[in-house]
Formats: structure tokens, C-alpha cells, sequence
């Protein structure tokens, strides 16, 4: 039995665990697959068997053990190689050398005596028993069909009883292989839902999972760099947007953005410093933002201004400064292009 715990497992399985699982070798796999697709090889092999075993019937017993030995061995290559290609496609390309590990637990009486009398274990038996009463069935019925004829192979001689056997062989395996195709089917079906069910997790086991993965160095250290890359991104991108950027001088960058109308009080909408904050610079240039140095208005910015909220307000009056100076500038400019306009060219 597995080593999980037995509380209720209302989960759903995460793929980690779906490939932890699969590194312990536990897949879905249905046996009877592998035995259905065995099957068309036996009636594809039988007819060349046949021939060759009345050939040398007449040999000693030595060389027709050899000769049948000879015979199985391209038979058994087929059938071992068609369940190996069945079990490939139930449970794809697995090597799960944990599985073969050296292990204490394989050599506890006790505990694979409780997997032998374990529920799985019964109905692997019911399960076992219900597949030989379907192929009994089927035998039954092909004997009880054919009984008239074979009341008559004395008067008929051996070349009818080869005939008629050959007949029954190929007609009872093609029975069997429908059966054995129907049973293989639902057997999958049930033993998918069983691994699904044994995957699922409980509330502990998940928590114990999201730990395991929030404590891998690895998996925080990725977590923390995209989390950098996306704030990186987005104050780059504010300052495109800004109605001003205060700097100190390039080291510290915070992008306020001030709309009459929009928003009652200016609103801090990216900060930087480093690298970034030269980065937010040079795109609030690009874009034509106005970018004004003011050291202690910079560190009171990014010391106390929360990032997407409005300034604080003992911060009201110097970032009012700041905002009537830009714009200020702005009305210069635009009178200095009007200017320049009406003058025209020299």
C-alpha cells in the first residue's frame, strides 16, 4: 500500500506529484491489455506452427523438441513484444529506477502480507475470476456448437479432425480476443480511476506540498526574479505615462501622474532606484515626460509614498510645487512655439 496518510482526499492531483508517482513506477496500466493484443498473434502464428509441426512428426523426439522449441521462439518474441508495446501505450516510455531501488519495506513479512489480503488484492481476484468465467463461457460455447460435428470425426478420419480442430482454435480465439478487448477496456477504465483516486491529495497533503515547493531555494529564487521583472516592467512603463518624474539625481525615480479632474490628488505610479530608476529615466525622456530633480522630495517619495495610492498628505504641498513648475514649463514651451511660429524662419 502506499505510504500516505488516510484522511479524505478531496484534492485534485498537481503535476508533481503525477510525475513523483511516475518516478516510483506507479502509472495506470491494465493487465488485460497487454493478454488482448497478445491474441491476433497467436491466430497469425498458429497456421505456420501447424504446418511445421506435421512436418516433422516423423523425426525423433529429440529434434521435434528442438524443432518446437525453434518454432515458440519467434511466437514468443511476438507476444512479449506486442505486450511490451501495450503496456508503452497505458503508461508511456517509463524507467522508474526508484522502483528498483534496494528497499527494507520489500522484505517486511508483515506489511506484504497486508498487501496480499488487502481490498486491491480481492478485486484483482474478482476481477481475475470474472475474465475466466467469460473465456469458460466462450469455450462452452463453441464446444456445445461444434459437439455433432465431432460425434462424427470416427467416420470421417484425422485430415477432417485437423480441419475441423484448426476451425474451432481459430474461431475460439477470435471470440476470446473480442472478449479479452471488452474486458481489457472497462479493466483500464477502472484501473485509471483508481490511480486517479489514490492521487488525489488531502487538505494536509496539499499544504505539505505548496511548503516543500515554496521552501525549494531554486523554485523562490525564479519566483522572486520574474516578481523583480514584472515591477521593473510596469514602472518602466508608468513613467511613459507620468505627468512628472522626480529624481535624486539618478540613483532614485518615482513617476507621479497628476490629472485635473481624474484623479483629487496625485498618484505614485512607479518607483525605481539603481539601474531602474535610469531605465524609468530614460523612458520618461523618450516620451517626453518632464523629469525633475528634487533629492528630498525623491527620498520622501519613495520612503513614504505607497506604490498605486495617493501621496501622503503631508507630502501635498512640495509635490504641488513640483507640478505647477511643470507645468509652468509646459506653457512656456507651447508659448515659445507660438512665438516661433509667428515669426517664422530667418
Amino acid at each position: 500500500s502506499m505510504p500516505w496518510s488516510t484522511a479524505l482526499r478531496t484534492r485534485c492531483v498537481s503535476g508533481s506529484r503525477i510525475v513523483s508517482m511516475r518516478e516510483r513506477s506507479s502509472s495506470v496500466s491494465a493487465p488485460s491489455m497487454e493478454r488482448a493484443t497478445s491474441l491476433p498473434q497467436v491466430t497469425a502464428r498458429s497456421r505456420t506452427m501447424r504446418g511445421n509441426l506435421l512436418n516433422t512428426w516423423s523425426i525423433g523426439c529429440m529434434r521435434v523438441f528442438m524443432a518446437a522449441a525453434w518454432l515458440t521462439l519467434p511466437f514468443l518474441g511476438i507476444v512479449i513484444g506486442v505486450g511490451i508495446f501495450a503496456e508503452a501505450i497505458q503508461t508511456g516510455l517509463l524507467v522508474a529506477f526508484e522502483a528498483i531501488k534496494p528497499s527494507g519495506k520489500k522484505l517486511n513479512v508483515l506489511a506484504n502480507a497486508k498487501n496480499i489480503f488487502s481490498k486491491k488484492s480481492l478485486i484483482e481476484f474478482l476481477k481475475s475470476a470474472l475474465k475466466i468465467a467469460i473465456l469458460s463461457w466462450v469455450v462452452y460455447g463453441l464446444v456445445q456448437e461444434a459437439l455433432p460435428l465431432l460425434m462424427h470425426i470416427p467416420h470421417r478420419g484425422m485430415a477432417e479432425l485437423g480441419s475441423l480442430v484448426g476451425q474451432l482454435l481459430k474461431t475460439m480465439i477470435i471470440q476470446a480476443g473480442l472478449a479479452y478487448v471488452i474486458i481489457s477496456l472497462a479493466d483500464f477504465a477502472w484501473q485509471r480511476y483508481q490511480y486517479t483516486k489514490g492521487l488525489m491529495m488531502s487538505k494536509d497533503e496539499v499544504k505539505q506540498e505548496y511548503k516543500g515547493m515554496e521552501g525549494d531555494p531554486h523554485i523562490k529564487g525564479q519566483r522572486k526574479h520574474l516578481h523583480q521583472e514584472m515591477l521593473a516592467s510596469d514602472a518602466v512603463q508608468s513613467s511613459r505615462s507620468a505627468s512628472v518624474v522626480v529624481t535624486n539625481p539618478t540613483h532614485l525615480a518615482i513617476a507621479l501622474r497628476y490629472v485635473e479632474g481624474e484623479t483629487p490628488l496625485p498618484v505614485v505610479t512607479g518607483k525605481g532606484e539603481g539601474a531602474l530608476a535610469e531605465r524609468m529615466i530614460e523612458a520618461a525622456r523618450e516620451a517626453g515626460v518632464p523629469v525633475l530633480q528634487n533629492i528630498p522630495l525623491a527620498h520622501a517619495l519613495f520612503d513614504e509614498a505607497p506604490l498605486d495610492q495617493y501621496i501622503p498628505s503631508d507630502l501635498v504641498e512640495p509635490v504641488a510645487a513640483v507640478l505647477r513648475l511643470v507645468r509652468e514649463l509646459a506653457e512656456q514651451k507651447d508659448h515659445d512655439e507660438k512665438l516661433r511660429t509667428l515669426q517664422g524662419p530667418y
